[in-house]
């Protein structure tokens, strides 16, 4: 599990218009699996969404249980942390396992 934030943009009208960050989400989610070229698979357990001061209309949240996908750099970016589990015995456990699975 881990919570970053992620810049939320305006939606492009036109070609050639200018990005404008609308705000803020900060999503928690669970790490489903990295994939080559530095993506990772992420599914959605918490969003919260904060505008920006030039922004008035809702952003919406991501969709609890919803899988994303995000570039490692983009969380990165987004502070991220790495939340307990509520036993961490049992996640040492099933590192020491896929570290055993790798050889």
């Amino acid at each position: 599990m881990i919570r970053w934030r992620e810049a939320v943009w305006k939606p492009k009208t036109r070609k050639g218009s200018r990005a404008m960050k609308i705000g803020e989400r900060l999503v928690t989610g669970h790490v489903m699996k990295r994939e080559p070229g530095g993506w990772v698979r992420l599914s959605v357990s918490q969003c919260e969404t904060k505008n920006a001061v030039t922004w008035t209309a809702r952003i919406p949240p991501l969709e609890l249980g919803a899988v994303v996908r995000r570039k490692l750099d983009t969380i990165k970016r987004g502070k991220p942390q790495r939340l307990h589990w509520t036993d961490e015995t049992a996640r040492k456990a099933i590192i020491v396992s896929l570290k055993d699975q790798k050889g």
